[in-house]
């Protein structure tokens, strides 16, 4: 079950849990004093936007800091006497038939975040590393809490399955009695278990395109993960200068970037050179941390526009970079969007919106990882052949 879910799940609990109170008013005043739930609006309001921070701008987060603000302006007036230490008073006529609305509204909102609940991913989850600085600057590991936040490293470990092999030795014991000439020789056969020795993992490197985040490509990520590869997924966090307004915001351009492409934005193909470059320079500034960490060389799982921007890099820097899985490209994905990764899987709902192809299996990530495997075998295999006619 997704964190972004349970999250939401949450929030309508405590809300469910204030609006309710109106049904049971005499239980309620027979144990408090003052109206001691009306703090709890606020709190959730804030959680809210976290979750913004946290999950960027989804219809279902939008949903949710509605309802959050609604109920707490709502409870404003019973937050503003128990600020003041006023007893509680009974709940007039409006403030219950609004409480109701609320309920009803809420249970709506549970119906539909069920209705279109993510598919199950049974994966490890990822180590995370978060980063302070810029591209100009260079990106460090954030150790202090005054430090703004302006990248952040997903790391996805390979994970290799348990192969063991059983081999049949043949080992001959000499048994010798002295109370006689008589000599016995015994033949035994034994198996032993040599564990399979594990290859060293590959890396490679994700970056999103501008309509998702990385978090909408765990799929395919944990996919590759299990067939024995380090994939280092990084985020960050500047403005993306595409509508030059707040919608530039890390938080909310994605958002509004599926909204351009439903629209069909002319802007996407006049600004496409803008967002290669910002690819570009994001892509930089991987090489140097991965450098950094001793990671290179890697290979690069791109999409979209990260596409261009990879096949740059790697005429720039061939010896950091062995070779490019171009997805959708390289081989064709049914039903798959260019640069959307897996939303139709982590935001159901946001693709239905966005009318893209109805799609709840976690099929298309797997055929990525394999074909990316495939082909990430295919380079290594070309360049140890090339290695030995030397």
């Amino acid at each position: 079950m997704s964190t972004l879910f349970l999250s939401l799940f949450l929030i309508i609990f405590v809300l469910f849990f204030v609006t309710l109170r109106i049904f049971v008013p005499k239980l309620y005043t027979r144990y408090q004093k003052y109206d001691s739930l009306a703090v709890l609006p606020i709190i959730i309001l804030v959680i809210s936007f976290l979750l913004l921070n946290a999950f960027g701008l989804t219809h279902s987060i939008l949903i949710a800091i509605i309802l959050s603000i609604i109920v707490f302006f709502s409870n404003l007036r019973n937050f503003y006497n128990l600020c003041i230490g006023l007893n509680k008073d009974s709940y007039g006529t409006g403030f219950i038939a609004i409480s109701i609305l609320q309920n009803i509204t809420l249970v709506a909102f549970l119906l539909l975040l069920l209705i279109f609940f993510p598919p199950l991913l049974k994966t490890e989850k990822p180590n995370s590393m978060i980063f302070y600085g810029s591209h100009k600057a260079g990106f460090f590991e954030k150790t202090s809490i005054l430090e703004k936040t302006t990248a952040k490293l997903d790391i996805y470990e390979a994970v290799f399955e348990e192969e063991e092999k059983t081999e049949t030795e043949e080992s001959e014991i000499l048994i010798e009695e002295t109370n006689s000439d008589e000599i016995i020789q015994e033949t035994q056969k034994e198996e032993q278990i040599v564990e399979k020795e594990k290859p060293s993992p590959k890396n490679v490197i994700y970056l999103s395109d501008v309509f998702v985040s990385t978090q909408d490509a765990q799929g395919t990520l944990s996919y590759l993960a299990d067939k024995g590869y380090n994939v280092f997924a990084f985020s960050f966090f500047d403005k993306l200068n595409y509508f030059d307004n707040y919608k530039d915001s890390h938080s909310l351009s994605p958002f509004f970037m599926r909204y351009a492409y439903k629209n069909q934005d002319e802007n996407l193909s006049k600004k496409k050179e803008m967002l290669i470059h910002k690819k570009i320079t994001e892509y930089t500034s991987v090489l140097t941390l991965m450098e950094n960490f001793e990671q290179l060389p890697v290979y690069i799982l791109a999409e979209g526009n990260c596409i261009p921007a990879a096949e740059e890099i790697q005429q720039k820097y061939p010896q950091a970079v062995l070779g490019i899985y171009k997805i959708n490209v390289d081989d064709p994905i049914e039903g798959y969007i260019d640069g959307f990764a897996n939303i139709q899987q982590t935001k159901p709902l946001e693709s239905v919106i966005i009318k893209l192809p109805k799609n709840r299996s976690w099929d298309n990530a797997k055929r990525i990882a394999f074909f990316a495997d495939k082909k990430f075998t295919t380079y290594e295999t070309y360049r140890n052949l090339q290695e030995n006619n030397k």
